[in-house]
């Protein structure tokens, strides 16, 4: 028998759970074997001293005083407190409505049946002739040139429309991580 089946076997020996013939097998390799003796002995050793280990018996309030301690913990209050970033201030909701605001605006004027539909479709307006002379300027520019411009506005205006809405102390931590990012002159 090899050192291996028998490093297997040693802990079926120690609960008697093999045969005979398996056990006349693995005492005879134990004999002429020092490391099997030795994994033999200190599984005996282990088994011994788990079955001399008593149950600890847990307090009557173990689990109301862990409860008390997770409560009471700082993070805890933190996680807590993170609840009241999901309600924004009046001044954010205001700034949220004016940009969904504008955007609807931008549409509605980028689509002639929508400009037509609505009061401003006589395109003799301010806004629609500033819209439309600001869509031909785009029109003439470098289509790569529009969208690097219009891929950094709109980076720019979602980073200032999240800040806005996660409230204070989101944007507090927000502009430390920033500042340590950022190269010291």
């Amino acid at each position: 028998m090899r050192c291996t089946q028998v490093m297997r076997q040693l802990q079926y020996y120690l609960d008697n759970q093999l045969t005979l013939e398996q056990v006349r097998i693995l005492e005879a390799h134990l004999t002429h074997c020092a490391a099997c003796q030795d994994e033999l002995f200190l599984l005996e050793e282990v088994t011994h001293t788990l079955r001399t280990i008593r149950p600890v018996e847990e307090p009557a309030n173990l689990t109301r005083t862990i409860m008390q301690q997770v409560a009471a913990h700082p993070r805890m209050q933190l996680e807590q407190s993170s609840y009241k970033l999901l309600r924004p201030s009046l001044l954010e909701l205001l700034a949220a409505i004016i940009l969904a605001t504008v955007t609807t605006f931008g549409i509605i004027l980028a689509q002639p049946p929508l400009r037509i539909s609505s009061l401003l479709g006589n395109d003799h307006d301010f806004l629609s002739l500033v819209f439309i002379n600001m869509q031909h300027q785009l029109i003439g520019i470098n289509n790569s040139t529009v969208t690097l411009v219009l891929w950094i506005v709109g980076t720019v205006l979602g980073i200032c429309i999240t800040l806005m809405v996660a409230g204070s102390e989101m944007r507090t931590l927000w502009y430390k991580a920033m500042m340590e990012r950022l190269p010291v002159w």
